[in-house]
């Protein structure tokens, strides 16, 4: 994990220290209430908030590339929970975790599809074709 991003609710110091915690940088971006830096500080001593502020207020560039990883993300979870509902029918919490990955599965294959057939590209073959005497059960 590099990069953790939210939104702004969630825009805290005590956030971006739990991020760092976990060796990953987080990309939050901040409330307008917030007081940015003024001038470039000394990173290598600075707290998670502090390089988050640093690289807000003085780097928006690359911390607005970073943070539009979320979008992303959050433009895959629409498209799942359109195409496929957002309910979960188990009960369970093993069964409500291999529906939402059968879901993502069965997204990244329409997306695979979709992309074959838009792109013009040749579909992928898993094997070749068997003849008879080559049958799976020919040996038993």
């Amino acid at each position: 994990m590099r990069d953790v991003t939210a939104d702004k609710a969630y825009s805290n110091k005590a956030n971006a220290s739990y991020v760092e915690k976990f060796g990953a940088a987080p990309v939050i971006p901040f409330l307008s209430t917030h007081n940015l830096p003024q001038q470039p500080l000394a990173l290598e001593m600075a707290s998670a908030w502090e390089r988050m502020s640093h690289l807000f207020a003085f780097n928006r560039d690359v911390f607005l590339a970073r943070y539009h990883q979320r979008s992303n993300v959050e433009t895959t979870f629409s498209m799942i929970k359109r195409k496929f509902g957002d309910n979960l029918r188990s009960k369970s919490d093993v069964g409500q975790i291999n529906a939402v990955l059968c879901k993502v599965i069965a997204h990244n294959l329409c997306c695979v599809i979709a992309a074959i057939h838009e792109l013009g590209l040749e579909s992928p073959t898993f094997g070749h074709a068997l003849s008879s005497q080559e049958a799976p059960c020919s040996a038993i």
